[in-house]
């Protein structure tokens, strides 16, 4: 049996998936923007009768397909059956009155920052903190372990609803990403050690800033205190390389590096390394101690001619 492509996939997915199962379910496949415009596209069986409906991407599972080497794709079907009753079942036992609650809600509050351009139409419709060409987003955290974060967008409608301001999430969301996601910065070489084949501590001399899930860790940039540490533990000044949504990358200015050099250095990494979906930006940041201040790259090359 050929290989389907994906859209053959998802025909297939939609005529088979409920035989035998769940027949009388309704069933959504629709696209789902995510973050950068991305589109994705998911599969949803609506029950009105649990706080949120469990939603899961084809994409996923047609990537897991092909890895098993394609062909039939009948063993697809129970894995995507088990994973979504396992999802509806947790689902199932949320509280939804704890929802509508921001006294409970309030400590699952965190923040993340994606690409403001790139998500201009999404942002219409949530509280956000545009951050130079970023923009800080918040997010109802609902699980999260060693690989994966289960949150939610905050919608403008669910402030509302909480009767909360835009400064008071910032408030709970920056103690909770601190909390639960505490931040961390590691020398680059350490990252590299496994898988280079020279000494790694002969590059230059540059840092991950992340948290220490190394998921959604860029919001790292945005810690005052943290800059202003690494500041005075390296000796001043530092530009700062958007790596992707999950971490940056620190660079002391003491080697005479050219912002314009950096700046090509991030955009080839997230044109041929980073997933559309996690690019974060192209630009590059300077933290001025003096200051105590994070400057965006257009504001701080008219000073570095």
């Amino acid at each position: 049996m050929h290989s389907l492509s994906f859209s053959e996939f998802v025909d297939y997915i939609r005529e088979h998936i409920r035989t035998g199962w769940w027949e009388d379910r309704e069933l959504e496949i629709r696209k789902v923007k995510k973050n950068n415009g991305m589109e994705l596209t998911a599969l949803l069986f609506p029950k009105y009768d649990i706080p949120a409906t469990p939603t899961f991407y084809l994409e996923n599972f047609y990537d897991n397909y092909l890895e098993k080497g394609a062909g039939d794709p009948s063993s697809m079907i129970p894995v995507i059956r088990e994973h979504y009753e396992k999802a509806e079942e947790n689902a199932g036992l949320m509280d939804l009155d704890k929802l509508y609650d921001y006294e409970h809600m309030k400590d699952f509050i965190i923040y993340r920052l994606v690409n403001y351009e790139k998500n201009a139409e999404l942002l219409q419709d949530c509280p956000h903190i545009r951050v130079h060409d970023l923009a800080l987003t918040f997010r109802s955290l609902v699980s999260f372990d060693d690989t994966t974060v289960t949150s939610a967008l905050v919608s403008n409608d669910q402030m509302e609803e909480w009767g909360v301001s835009r400064e008071e999430l910032l408030m709970d969301a920056d103690r909770n990403s601190r909390k639960l996601f505490p931040p961390v910065i590691y020398p680059l070489y350490q990252l590299l050690e496994e898988t280079y084949e020279e000494d790694p501590r002969e590059e230059p001399d540059m840092y991950v800033a992340t948290n220490q899930f190394m998921l959604f860790g860029a919001v790292v940039l945005l810690y005052q205190d943290i800059l202003e540490d690494f500041g005075i533990k390296t000796g001043g000044n530092f530009y700062v390389m958007p790596s992707s949504i999950h971490e940056v990358i620190l660079v002391p200015d003491r080697d005479g590096y050219d912002p314009q050099i950096l700046c090509s250095m991030v955009r080839e990494v997230n044109e041929s390394v980073v997933s559309e979906d996690e690019v974060l930006s192209d630009s590059v940041y300077y933290y001025d101690c003096d200051i105590h201040k994070l400057i965006y790259h257009h504001e701080f090359v008219k000073d570095n001619p």
